[in-house]
Parts: C-alpha cells; sequence; structure tokens
C-alpha cells in the first residue's frame, strides 16, 4: 500500500497526457487544461469513492449557488448503485412526481445525452436545480420500460413541512422531506401534540431524506429521558469513532406508546434516528426497510482553487451495526405490493383531498398498521 505522503513517479500520467494531444483527433477539446485536470481528479476520486466529485470554482460556485438560491427544483433525491444513477426519493407535489417519476427508476439520460460515462452524485444534485423555464428532459428505465419525462420548472423552491394531527386519541406527526427543520421546529412540532387524552403516536418518516443532526438529535431527545444517551457514531477516516450524544431533556410524551412509519426512501439522518428510537426501544419501527444511504461528506479546497469532496465517514448505530448500505429493519413489516396500490390510489387524489384525509385512512396500510398496533398497545397495558 502506498502512503498519501509517498512522492509517486507522475511520468506516465505525463506521457499519457502527451500522447492524448499528440494523436487524438479532436484538437479543439484539448485547449482548456483545466477541463483535463478536472477530469483526471475525477477518475482519481471515482476510483476509490462513487460519491465523491471534483468542481473548478466557478462550478462549485454555480452548484451552492443553485442549493441556496431560489431556482427551480425538480424534487429528487439521488443515490448510486454500481454508478448507475437511481432515484431515492421523490418530494411529494414537485414537477418529479408530476411526471410520475418513482422511487427506483434508473436514469440514463440527460436532455438526450447518454450517462456512458457515469455522472457523480453533486453532478446529479447540480442538474436537480435551475431558473424558471428551464428545460430537463430526463430518460429512465421503469419497471424495465424506458420512459422519457420532460420536465419545465416554476422557478420556485419545493417546500414539504412537516403536519400534525390529533384524531381519535392518536396524534400523528408527518415529518415532511426535512429540509430545513431547526432543532426548534422539531420540539414545537411534539410539545403542539401533547394531549393527556391521547393514547399514542405515529410518527411518520417516509420520504424524508433532508434531516440535520440538529433535528434528528431533537426527535429522539422528545421520546427519550436520561443521562448520557446517544444518537449514533460517527465513523470516520482519521481517528476514532466519535458519539453524538443526547440532551435527554425529557419525554414530552410520557411514555406513551410511540410508532415510527418509514419505507425505502427513509434515508439520512432520519434513518440514524429511527434506529435510535427503535434500539432505545421507545418506538416500534413499522413500514419497509430504509434506503440505507447515511454517507458523511468533507469538502476540502485545494491550492489551485478547485474543491474536492470525499466520503470521509458514516453513521452506525449505538450497536456499532452499519446503517449505510444495509439500511433499518422495521420490527414489523408492510407489504410492499399492497402499498405500491396505496400510493397510486392516493398520488391520484386532489391537494383538497390530501388535506382533508385522516390519518388514519384505511387505504394507507402503514398507517392502518401502526393504528392497529397502538390500539393492542394500549389494551395489553388495561390488562395488567
Amino acid at each position: 500500500m502506498v502512503k498519501a505522503d509517498t512522492p509517486l513517479d507522475l511520468s506516465r500520467y505525463m506521457k499519457a497526457r502527451s500522447l492524448v494531444h499528440t494523436y487524438y483527433v479532436d484538437a479543439d477539446k484539448l485547449k482548456d487544461e483545466v477541463v483535463l485536470m478536472l477530469s483526471s481528479l475525477k477518475g482519481m476520486i471515482w476510483a476509490v469513492d462513487p460519491l465523491g466529485d471534483c468542481w473548478t470554482v466557478e462550478g462549485y460556485r454555480s452548484y451552492q449557488d443553485k442549493r441556496k438560491g431560489s431556482q427551480g427544483e425538480v424534487g429528487l433525491r439521488w443515490r448510486l448503485r454500481d454508478r448507475q444513477p437511481v432515484v431515492l426519493n421523490v418530494l411529494p407535489n414537485s414537477p418529479a412526481e408530476k411526471a410520475g417519476i418513482k422511487e427506483g427508476d434508473a436514469l440514463f439520460k440527460i436532455n438526450g445525452k447518454d450517462l456512458w460515462q457515469g455522472v457523480s452524485l453533486g453532478g446529479l444534485e447540480h442538474i436537480s436545480f435551475g431558473g424558471e423555464g428551464w428545460p430537463l428532459a430526463l430518460e429512465f428505465f421503469h419497471a424495465r420500460k424506458e420512459i422519457s419525462m420532460p420536465i419545465t420548472l416554476k422557478g420556485e423552491r419545493l417546500v414539504d413541512r412537516p403536519t400534525v394531527k390529533i384524531e381519535d386519541k392518536i396524534g400523528y406527526i408527518r415529518m415532511g422531506a426535512g429540509r430545513g427543520l431547526q432543532a426548534s421546529d422539531i420540539r414545537d412540532l411534539f410539545k403542539s401534540i401533547k394531549s393527556g387524552s391521547m393514547i399514542g403516536v405515529m410518527v411518520d418518516v417516509r420520504r424524508t431524506s433532508d434531516l440535520s443532526v440538529e433535528a434528528a438529535s431533537a426527535l429522539a431527545e422528545m421520546l427519550l429521558f436520561g443521562d448520557s444517551l446517544t444518537l449514533a457514531y460517527r465513523t470516520v477516516a482519521q481517528g476514532p469513532a466519535t458519539a453524538i450524544t443526547l440532551a435527554g431533556v425529557e419525554d414530552v410524551l410520557a411514555g406513551l406508546p410511540v410508532v415510527v412509519i418509514m419505507d425505502r426512501a427513509t434515508s439520512g439522518l432520519a434513518e440514524v434516528a429511527a434506529a435510535c428510537l427503535g434500539d432505545a426501544r421507545r418506538a416500534t419501527l413499522v413500514g419497509q426497510k430504509t434506503a440505507g444511504f447515511v454517507p458523511i461528506f468533507e469538502e476540502r479546497t485545494l491550492e489551485n482553487g478547485m474543491t474536492c469532496q470525499l466520503t470521509s465517514g458514516h453513521y452506525v448505530r449505538v450497536n456499532r451495526e452499519a446503517i449505510h448500505d444495509k439500511g433499518v429493519e422495521p420490527l414489523i413489516q408492510v407489504d410492499e405490493n399492497v402499498s405500491a396500490k396505496s400510493a397510486e390510489t392516493s398520488a391520484a387524489k386532489s391537494d383538497a383531498e390530501k388535506d382533508a384525509k385522516d390519518p388514519k385512512d384505511a387505504k394507507d396500510p402503514y398507517v392502518k398498521r401502526a393504528v392497529s398496533l397502538l390500539s393492542a398497545v394500549v389494551n395489553a397495558r388495561k390488562v395488567k
């Protein structure tokens, strides 16, 4: 194994560069040395880290501006499987959902260009944001069929905020996508649903993919009580694993039974929070195995101004079991085929009908199973 600080003979690289300049037929493509250097760096990173990336100064600035600005948004979250871009999550009411894109669809063309060279995770996020009227033609493999989905953005950011309901003494908190949620927002959600007459609470993290560490910690803190509590551990390339500790301020639900509803689109810190609550036996996990996508990224700027992003670590459970590439298994599985039919029925409803929908609607098999479980727990406690 060659150490990072070991001098390397770069003569082979320089010879290959000379061959390209001498014999490649399209000389115009060789005029920009920055592009050649960027491609070399990307190739080195992708050889070991398929989630890594590298940007020029201008490219990185554009990437950050699009994520922070007010441009339109496609509404897709991505992951890579053997360098194949696959949809991890589709945000509700997004252009992507309206176009019919589903979780698990595999992308193979962008604006008519084949992705035969692959694409980075950062590159996928980059094309997911754009200005008003920005046309985007995405071509996917869906259910073994090729489908083309042209999308025109409206120049607005998507908002998928949490919702709270209490019906028949059962509380229901839907976390939404999770983007932008602060720890104080999570605390307010739980405090707003606190009621002395409730018999249980459902926390729905389906399609939740954008929780921050602070928000995920607050979610666990609202349901756990005690000293020296841990949300998870960070495993990193340099140094020992470090614990993400919780304040353990109070169990605002005072021991009421809790069910966490999750699915294949539950990813990131939402998976970590669900695993923590399940491992602590504070909540019962219901639904499908989560996405298993919880990387920790590190960004570093080189002397020439280029920025490199690398996967520097992962989050692991308190018992040190991996979550990344493994996912979190529910204690109670919900049938996937029934769920798919329910999702199609739900997608056909108008927004007004969705808002009026009872969270315990029997057409949602996840919620139906959660309500049944909460009722059984309450009845068992009464017998005792």
